[in-house]
């Protein structure tokens, strides 16, 4: 009954890459708040250098993925099986996100998203659905990543799913 709740935002992106520059020096800190958010905490115990590498690999791969090519048995594979996993996570709910932020940003028409599938702009014929699905399996994911879930097998499902929602775009 006496506490008090003080509200603590985060600080500009600015200032956290200042003070990260300031206690570990220079480094990719900004492709690291990508990937983790406003955190500057979290990515202070981070090598900048591997989460921005790991964070474009992520994205290549995503986009091969989403163009149908690329092998992958062996990418989920190498994922699930690594240190990274939660980093790797990260980086595609960020992909995931920022490609249905664009599409939603590029619609001219945003209503008819409530009633279909596919966003109705030309050159714009992501199927959003299958977007969305997409982000609530990493979600999911990110819930188990700590149970005894088939982690490559999950994932290499996860980027079949997203070549299939390329195919809406061909």
């Amino acid at each position: 009954s006496r506490c008090q709740r003080l509200r603590v935002g985060a600080p500009a992106r600015a200032q956290s890459l200042a003070w990260l520059a300031r206690w570990r020096g220079p480094a990719p800190w900004d492709a690291v708040l990508d990937v983790l958010g406003e955190a500057p905490f979290a990515a202070l115990a981070l090598e900048a250098a591997e989460v921005a590498q790991l964070k474009a690999q992520t994205e290549r791969v995503l986009g091969d993925a989403l163009a149908g090519r690329g092998d992958f048995a062996r990418t989920a594979d190498a994922w699930g099986r690594a240190d990274s996993y939660e980093l790797r996570l990260a980086c595609l709910e960020n992909w995931l996100t920022a490609r249905i932020d664009g599409v939603m940003r590029a619609a001219r028409q945003p209503r008819e998203l409530g009633s279909g599938a596919h966003l109705s702009t030309a050159g714009s014929d992501l199927n959003m659905a299958m977007l969305l699905r997409l982000l609530d399996s990493v979600y999911e994911l990110r819930r188990l990543r700590l149970s005894s879930l088939n982690r490559p097998l999950a994932l290499e499902q996860l980027l079949w799913e997203l070549a299939q929602a390329g195919r809406g775009m061909a």
